[in-house]
């Protein structure tokens, strides 16, 4: 393990076992109020407005295609009444 504290030719200092002990402590504190607050509030409101906004350009796009390809339809039908054939 002392190999990955040496860069180069200076050797760094290991962080020394409380510390490691008390990051670990503050890092699963840390996941468990964030899991608390998921449960409480849901995710966080960023997210769902952007989920929102995701949806409602997908439904916009989609009415849009839509609407493209009946034009196209019509169009392809009026041509072949008028005798435009290819």
């Amino acid at each position: 393990m002392d190999d990955q504290w040496i860069d180069k030719d200076a050797a760094l200092i290991s962080p020394d076992a409380k510390f490691r002990h008390d990051l670990a402590q503050a890092l699963q504190d840390s996941h468990e109020r964030q899991r608390v607050q998921r449960q409480l509030y849901g995710s966080a409101p960023s997210a769902q407005r952007g989920q929102a906004l995701f949806w409602r350009l997908l439904g916009a796009l989609g009415l849009l295609a839509l609407v493209f390809s009946l034009g196209f339809y019509v169009g392809q039908q009026s041509h072949k009444l008028r005798g435009y054939v290819d």
